[in-house]
Parts: C-alpha cells; sequence; structure tokens
C-alpha cells in the first residue's frame, strides 16, 4: 500500500515479513528506512496499525481510505 507519507509492502516469499517505511508522495519508492515487523501482526490488525502509526508518525485523522492504493 502506498500512502502520501507511508509505503508498506508485504513480503510473503523474501521472509521479511511486512516492510514499513515513511516516504515524500506516491512516486517515492526508496523512502526513508526499513523498519520489518512480522508477517504474524495481520492476526492483531489494531498492533499492526499502531506500528504503522509509531514508524510512520500518519495518525488516524491523517489516514483517509480515498488516499491509499496498492503499489
Amino acid at each position: 500500500m502506498h500512502h502520501a507519507c507511508a509505503y508498506i509492502q508485504f513480503g510473503l516469499s523474501s521472509g521479511h515479513g511486512i516492510l514499513i517505511r515513511t516516504c515524500k508522495g506516491r512516486k517515492d519508492y526508496s523512502g526513508g528506512p526499513n523498519h520489518f515487523v512480522a508477517l504474524a501482526m495481520l492476526d492483531d490488525i489494531p498492533a499492526l496499525a499502531a506500528a504503522v502509526r509509531a514508524i510512520t508518525g500518519v495518525s488516524r485523522r491523517d489516514s483517509n481510505a480515498s488516499q491509499f492504493r496498492a503499489a
């Protein structure tokens, strides 16, 4: 998923889990430093959302569903 301020990639085959990083717009695919969380966090969506907010600084009020799209 690519937000104006965050990039999230699910790596099923890489073994790294979920990549979360900041970005400067939807055309920025290199962004800030890589942060990985376990793929098992998909079992706890509130915890995953909290991790995304902590890493990116994107708050609930900033995250309008229309801003997200598949990368």
